[in-house]
């Protein structure tokens, strides 16, 4: 039944509402939050063939990051572990690249298909991140499992599909079952973070990447109304609006270097754009003015905020960006 007929047939009143609670979800999804993707609960591990500590990392650029006076040992498998690996991927781990092993079943044929979760999950790990070569991407059939001994025993693998995900310290997880790439971009994110982590030099970066943690934590415990009516939507609503503003005004206050100048007038100008749409979207909201929505949305320029997220991946920002690359 095409969509636009299914609309035609609802009264003017209930079509603004319908419009309105769509329009709403957009603006949380594309408006307020700072994280980009929301991750279905999937299966998590611990644990995995390692007694070192995590290590440094270079720095990326002389402004975002410097090296550790005392850097840390990187973990590492022994030489005659390493050995009985595959060349690719003992290679990978040498090169300390976080490694994604795909468990697939066995026995593929023509007349005979993979069931569908595992041809899936196959499927999706070939388009998942690789970072610039930073993460190294495998299938494996789960008869073949036991040649990775070193990097698996201990993660209880005994099901397909499974994605094993072993991060720069060797510490490992798996997602079992189906799972989509949203799920396993995000694994693999967790995974770059848990082992990776910048040291930024900068005062006002290291300020400015703790100023957007908090706003995430502020974010996080906003709610949609726990009661229905009007009255509990825009308050809710303007909850949000007052999450952005102080966001704002905080950021305002902080003295910034002239080198970041340009990145804090950015960022205020997104800012500035954020509330200003939220504020549009809840008088729309508040008066059942369809127009209203759409326009307070059609103001929203999502490429300043793509690039301002870029400005952030660039200078180390990892809580700030949306899209980390860095």
């Amino acid at each position: 039944m095409p969509i636009v007929w299914f609309v035609s047939q609802i009264s003017p009143p209930m079509r603004i509402l319908l419009v309105g609670a769509v329009v709403f979800l957009a603006a949380w999804f594309t408006l307020l939050r700072p994280k980009a993707e929301e991750v279905p609960p999937v299966t998590p591990t611990t644990t995995a063939p390692s007694t070192q500590t995590s290590p440094s990392t270079k720095p990326e650029s002389a402004t975002t990051t410097a090296p550790d006076p005392k850097p840390a040992e990187p973990a590492a498998i022994p030489a005659e572990e390493l050995a009985k690996l595959p060349k690719d991927v003992a290679r990978a781990l040498e090169q300390r690249k976080v490694l994604v092993l795909g468990v697939i079943a066995d026995g593929e044929k023509p007349w005979r298909p993979l069931a569908d979760d595992d041809r899936y999950v196959r499927n999706t790990l070939r388009d998942v991140n690789r970072y610039d070569g930073g993460v190294f991407v495998k299938d494996v059939q789960l008869s073949r499992l036991a040649t990775y001994g070193p990097l698996v025993n201990e993660l209880g693998v005994n099901q397909t599909p499974s994605v094993v995900i072993i991060d720069r310290n060797l510490q490992g997880r798996v997602l079992t079952g189906y799972v989509d790439r949203i799920a396993i971009n995000q694994a693999i994110a967790d995974a770059r973070a848990d082992s990776i982590d910048p040291l930024i030099s900068d005062d006002y970066l290291r300020w400015a990447n703790g100023f957007c943690g908090r706003f995430d934590l502020r974010t996080e415990r906003w709610s949609l109304p726990t009661i229905p009516g009007k009255k509990a939507e825009v308050a809710s609503m303007k909850r949000a609006v007052k999450i952005v503003r102080d966001y704002r005004r905080g950021l305002a206050r902080k003295p910034v270097p002239a080198k970041w100048r340009g990145l804090k007038e950015h960022w205020l100008r997104v800012l500035d754009m954020r509330e200003d749409t939220l504020r549009g979207l809840t008088r729309a909201w508040d008066a059942k003015d369809t127009a209203g929505l759409y326009a307070a949305l059609h103001g929203f320029d999502a490429a300043d905020v793509r690039k301002l997220d870029r400005r952030f991946d660039r200078a180390g920002l990892r809580d700030c960006a949306i899209n980390r690359r860095s």
